[in-house]
């Protein structure tokens, strides 16, 4: 059995879902490698920011 992650990180709901037509589209020779070693549950979905910290920039 394999350990992995996969992640799909998009900047906006539109590059998700244009993300997931395109690889309905074109990734079933991939999705069909994955079926191979892998089952997968629902997508879980997650919100993420990216934080700086404004010291950094004081130099």
């Amino acid at each position: 059995m394999f350990d992995f992650l996969w992640a799909n990180f998009h900047q906006s709901f539109e590059g998700w879902e244009a993300g997931n037509t395109n690889f309905a589209q074109n990734g079933a020779d991939m999705q069909a490698s994955f079926d191979e070693v892998a089952s997968c549950r629902s997508p879980d979905l997650y919100d993420s920011y990216e934080f700086r910290s404004l010291m950094s920039d004081a130099s």
